[in-house]
């Protein structure tokens, strides 16, 4: 395709950038929870991001790409910098709706998981003999411990 037939579809870089940005969550969240069904307990919440982990231990270059562009966006002059930080926004209100609905502290639990995945993902990048899954499941041991069903 030309620069001109993009053009024709995206005003400008920065929009194709964002475009395919979207289309990656929209991915994302089809494989994850095609559903979109809430969690109703530790159990649904568990697998839901452990699906989230699983998805993106096949992807190591997209996350590698999402982890980069998530930094450099930092930057308020960056054209993704307003993307990235309604993404955090959205995938915290995400974890609070569908997966710790059931919990007291669905916010803080929120924050935590992604806290978490997003360091773990930087040292699996870094590192690729790290066990994406099985840290998660370490951190989750204790995430969900004495949290029974309800």
């Amino acid at each position: 395709m030309t620069k001109a037939g993009l053009l024709h579809y995206f005003a400008s870089k920065e929009d194709l950038l964002i475009a395919v940005l979207d289309r990656r969550d929209e991915l994302d969240a089809l494989a994850v929870a095609p559903d979109h069904t809430p969690a109703t307990d530790a159990a649904s919440s568990r697998a839901l991001i452990t699906r989230l982990v699983r998805r993106n231990a096949t992807q190591p270059s997209i996350v590698q790409l999402y982890t980069v562009l998530n930094a450099e966006a930092l930057d308020p002059d960056h054209p993704a910098h307003r993307y990235f930080a309604q993404r955090l926004e959205a995938s915290r209100r995400a974890l609070e709706v569908y997966a710790f609905p059931w919990h007291p502290e669905s916010r803080r639990c929120a924050v935590q998981v992604l806290a978490f995945l997003d360091g773990l993902q930087v040292n699996w990048l870094r590192a690729p003999s790290i066990d994406l899954e099985a840290e998660w499941n370490a951190f989750a041991d204790r995430l969900y411990a004495d949290r029974p069903p309800l």
